[in-house]
Formats: structure tokens, C-alpha cells, sequence
């Protein structure tokens, strides 16, 4: 397929926010973005670049009594024959890389939703579904888990899980095998990986 010279402009121009959507979709625990989506969020990451951009090009202007420099990107996009600033691209692509990183961490560590649970404005705890949010609690490290098909009981740590409950998996640490109507101890391994059964599994938190 043959790539206009005007098209191929845009994409250059929105590199930065193409650059920023590849951080956050491939840092983040999510639902797998569709073509659209990530258009749509690499348009609006790539104006916020340019955004922030061109607010801290005016701090500077202000603070050091710079000559004024106006920000390119608005004309070059809606001007076939206004000419790319290449080195404002640039700058534009790095700050889009700290903006990825920091949704990237806000994302992680759901710091936007401890705002609004501290705010009291909702209660939603921002992961994908209860077995995101048991994973990821503070409070979950130890487990025992109880496989009602086998008779079988795992006792560990958590060192790894699946990010959702579509498959869910667990990598047990310092496991202790029982089973589990008469906790009959029978063997212990350093590691172990369940792929769990969700109609069929019990999990306690210790």
C-alpha cells in the first residue's frame, strides 16, 4: 500500500504519542487494545507531548526572557506545506517517553484510584477483576491453595500469576503439598506452577 507524502508527515508528527502508547500498552496490565484504541490513544498521547511541550518552552521563555518560539506542530499538521520541526519532534518524543513511564506507574500501582478512594468519590479499585486485585494486595503473599479435584493442597508464596482470571496461573515459592481432606503432608518442592481450574479452587490468604 503506497504512503501518501501527507500521511506519512502525520505520522512523524505523532511519533511521539505512537511512542508513548507502545510504553503503556506493553508495561500495563489491560485488556488487549484494538487498532482503533491505540490510534486513538497515540492521537491524544501524542497532543499531550506537545502539550507539556509547549508549556514548558513558554516557563522558559517567561523565566529566562527568551526570544518567543512558537510550537510548529499546529501548522505543519494542518498545513500540507508547512515544514516538520524535526528537533521539536524530538523533545516532544522524549517527554513522551516520561509520560509513558509515569501512566505506566500510575497504572501499576493504581495511584489515581487511591486518590479517588481517599477523596471518596468511588469505590472501584481500578483492576481488571477480583482476582487482579487479590493478586496485587499488599496483603497477599502467603496462600494455600485448595485443588477440590485432586485432594490436594499447595501452601506458598506467590512468585508470579497470570494478570487476569481468564487463565489464571499461580508460581508457587516454598511449597508444601498436603492433602487436603486430612492435610496428609506429602512432599515439598522449591517451586510450583498451577494452572488453575476456577470451578474447582479454593485460595486462603494467610
Amino acid at each position: 500500500m503506497e504512503i501518501s507524502a501527507f500521511v506519512f508527515k502525520i505520522l512523524i508528527l505523532f511519533f511521539p504519542g505512537i511512542l508513548c502508547s507502545y510504553i503503556v500498552e506493553n508495561f500495563t496490565e489491560h485488556k488487549e487494545w484494538s487498532k482503533f484504541q491505540f490510534l486513538i490513544n497515540s492521537y491524544v498521547f501524542g497532543f499531550s507531548s506537545y502539550i507539556i511541550y509547549w508549556i514548558f518552552l513558554n516557563l522558559i521563555i517567561y523565566c529566562f526572557s527568551c526570544e518567543e518560539n512558537n510550537v510548529a506542530f499546529v501548522k505543519a499538521i494542518t498545513n500540507k506545506g508547512y515544514p516538520i520541526n524535526y528537533s521539536e519532534v524530538l523533545w516532544a518524543s522524549l517527554i513522551a517517553i516520561f509520560l509513558g513511564l509515569l501512566l505506566t506507574t500510575l497504572s501499576t500501582y493504581k495511584l489515581h484510584f487511591r486518590l479517588i478512594h481517599t477523596l471518596k468519590i468511588s469505590n472501584k479499585f481500578g483492576e481488571q477483576d477480583v482476582w487482579e486485585y487479590l493478586m496485587n494486595s499488599n496483603r497477599t503473599e502467603y496462600v494455600t491453595v485448595r485443588d477440590l479435584n485432586y485432594n490436594l493442597m499447595y501452601d506458598g508464596w506467590i512468585q508470579a500469576f497470570s494478570g487476569n482470571s481468564t487463565e489464571p496461573e499461580l508460581l508457587l515459592g516454598d511449597v508444601k503439598v498436603y492433602t487436603n481432606e486430612d492435610a496428609v503432608h506429602l512432599y515439598d518442592v522449591s517451586s510450583q506452577y498451577l494452572k488453575l481450574d476456577s470451578n474447582c479452587i479454593v485460595i486462603e490468604i494467610r
